[in-house]
């Protein structure tokens, strides 16, 4: 069981009914939404890569989004209506903004491979790792 939304999200906010968590999804930026009254609700994610899917070049939803939001909403356990439909799509929309922003995660420098020193006259002028 993964666990979101805790100290490895970059921003988490609520929008409207839901939680929003913007983190690292299966190694790719993303936003992660449940609800936010629900305990035992389940939640659905939405990767950086799944976007151009949800809403076309001039900022609306595709024909696609209306598809990928009722699985969204049957995931989390919400009423299928109009008003979740467009409320979910919404969140997602928003939340896009967010994950685009989203910077890269810092990891630790490896180790180093090769350690060079050079020697002049019998005294070190200069170390260096690589």
């Amino acid at each position: 069981m993964q666990a979101f939304g805790g100290s490895d999200a970059w921003k988490v906010y609520q929008s409207g009914d839901y939680l929003v968590s913007i983190e690292m999804v299966e190694g790719e930026p993303g936003c992660v939404i449940w609800p936010a009254h629900v305990s035992d609700a389940g939640v659905y994610a939405v990767c950086l890569s799944a976007f151009p899917y949800w809403m076309g070049t001039d900022g609306r939803p595709t024909g696609e989004a209306y598809a990928m939001a009722l699985k969204g909403l049957e995931r989390m356990g919400r009423d299928i209506n109009r008003s979740e439909l467009i409320r979910l799509m919404t969140v997602v929309i928003d939340a896009f903004t967010w994950v685009a922003r989203m910077p890269p995660r810092r990891v630790a420098p490896p180790e180093p491979i090769f350690e060079a020193t050079a020697v002049v006259n019998g005294k070190t002028f200069h170390e260096r790792a690589i």
